[in-house]
């Protein structure tokens, strides 16, 4: 049997491609490939190894999982104590230079999944500011845009030039949208590139108790400049009392005090960190609003899976997932009235439920675990077969 190793470096729960990585562990099935883990303690993967019988290794990592550079000094203090695998795979952009490291180490192939937006290979700092959607009578939303883009000049940038080269070296890039892929091979990426998009496990469509009101929900409190909550603040004032707004995630005492202002213009509730089940049982509609590349928004396959139409950033797989006047609307951030314009038509009940039904039929064609399962499968062996080939 044929060992595979996943770099995970992401402690705690993690973000989108943490939960599609679980769901790809707990489904796999394969009497050729066995997973072996390399995961910070007390990680999403940890827990998932423990629960389901992986294979797993400590990541000692230092710092959060963010730095490319601690993250290779964790897997070189970790490797003495793993077995030799057949491939290395990193499930984050963070995780190449390690990759590449440790696969060279073991003479064995290397290869990467990106759910990230692929950077150039030379960034300077006005290329990463967005002012897509940005209110800019509102200081909060130029502080949020600020943040957002010095934080990755500043500080990352010569990190995602860093992975753009490693990237260029393995043996396969696996892209989780064809948006992806697409923009990789804009903007210089030369190595080998296939599509295998994210899936999530069936569960049944939740009943949604009925509402006077529009419930509309927004998931992105945790980080709403990145998010595009200066988009929805312009929507709440512009809608009024004729929707009910739900907003999820953990927001700071600023957000906090900005969605308190937006209660004189509408019915809104601040509901943080809720399970995905009860937010799907209690929103009519999910906004998306990124002003930034979203490579596949696993909330966009969510909200599909539980049969929900959805108003999204046109930027980055929105559109693989939200097809246009059938599950949903997608906008151009630049020009956040389209979206409130979808947002206004969405009012009529059948229209939602007819664009809930395609939704959850698109999620069942392309979106469930087993397909996603089948090609990372598929994909493992083929690069195996062909490094075996090369070698003989």
């Amino acid at each position: 049997m044929k060992r595979i190793l996943l770099i995970s470096p992401c402690p705690g729960l993690g973000g989108g491609a943490e939960v599609v990585l679980e769901e790809l562990l707990r489904a796999w099935e394969s009497e050729e490939l066995q997973l072996v883990l390399l995961a910070p303690e007390d990680s999403r993967m940890h827990s998932v190894a423990k629960a389901v019988g992986f294979e797993w290794h400590k990541l000692p990592i230092r710092r959060n999982g963010n730095y490319m550079r601690d993250i290779l000094k964790a897997v070189k203090t970790a490797v003495a104590g793993i077995e030799k695998c057949d491939k290395v795979v990193g499930w984050t952009i963070r995780t190449y230079p390690a990759v590449e490291w440790l696969a060279a180490k073991w003479q064995v192939p290397s290869m990467g999944v990106l759910h990230d937006n692929p950077f150039p290979k030379k960034i300077l700092g006005p290329v990463l500011w967005d002012l897509r959607g940005l209110d800019f009578r509102n200081m909060s939303a130029w502080a949020d845009m600020l943040w957002c883009s010095g934080e990755f000049v500043f500080r990352m940038g010569w990190q995602w030039q860093w992975a753009h080269r490693v990237a260029n070296r393995f043996s396969m890039l696996i892209c989780v949208s064809e948006a992806v892929r697409k923009d990789c091979i804009r903007k210089g990426y030369e190595c080998e590139m296939t599509v295998i998009r994210n899936g999530l496990a069936d569960i049944p469509v939740p009943e949604r108790a009925p509402s006077e009101r529009l419930r509309i929900g927004f998931l992105g409190m945790s980080m709403p400049g990145a998010k595009g909550f200066p988009i929805v603040e312009k929507w709440i004032k512009e809608l009024g009392d004729k929707a009910e707004w739900k907003l999820y995630g953990n927001a700071s005492a600023r957000s906090l005090r900005r969605v308190e202002r937006l209660k004189a213009y509408a019915d809104v509730e601040c509901c943080g960190q809720c399970p995905r089940e009860e937010i799907f049982e209690n929103i009519d509609i999910l906004v998306h609003a990124t002003p930034g590349f979203d490579s596949l928004p696993t909330v966009l396959i969510e909200a599909a899976r539980a049969g929900i139409p959805c108003v999204a950033s046109s930027n980055g797989g929105a559109w693989e997932i939200v097809r246009e006047d059938a599950s949903g609307f997608v906008f151009n951030p630049a020009h956040p009235d389209e979206g409130l314009v979808a947002l206004k038509k969405l009012d009529h009940a059948d229209l939602r439920s007819r664009m809930g039904n395609d939704a959850r039929k698109h999620f069942e064609d392309n979106f469930r675990v087993g397909r996603m399962v089948r090609n990372y499968r598929g994909s493992f062996l083929s690069s195996l077969r062909v490094n075996a080939w090369i070698e003989n």
